[in-house]
């Protein structure tokens, strides 16, 4: 069974490179996201668990790498997760998602 993933890239310079709308939300896949404020281990473990707790994010899908300031989640297939769910989970973590744009994969 072929599954198309729809990938959210949360880079504000991504959107002028695509000519992309922005995205609301994110639909069964991987999403991207680029996020402002993180310094530690700590931080990158509070970001996890933030989105981790958001549904229709598959268990133990939660990637966060401090170095890029990056965290890729994985939709549940058939699900979605409003852009807004993210930008307030990672808000209520202490830090910021940058602004959205969006490309299939």
């Amino acid at each position: 069974m072929k599954t198309i993933a729809l990938k959210i890239l949360l880079v504000i310079s991504s959107a002028a490179a695509l000519g992309a709308p922005l995205a609301a939300h994110a639909e069964g896949g991987k999403v991207d996201i680029k996020i402002e404020g993180m310094h530690c281990e700590s931080c990158v473990r509070s970001v996890r668990e933030a989105l981790a707790k958001l549904p229709n994010v598959e268990p133990g899908s939660v990637q966060v790498v401090l170095k890029e300031n990056r965290a890729t989640i994985t939709v549940k297939e058939g699900k979605d997760v409003p852009r807004s769910e993210i930008e307030a989970a990672v808000k209520k973590a202490g830090y910021k998602v940058t602004p959205a744009s969006a490309s299939k994969s």
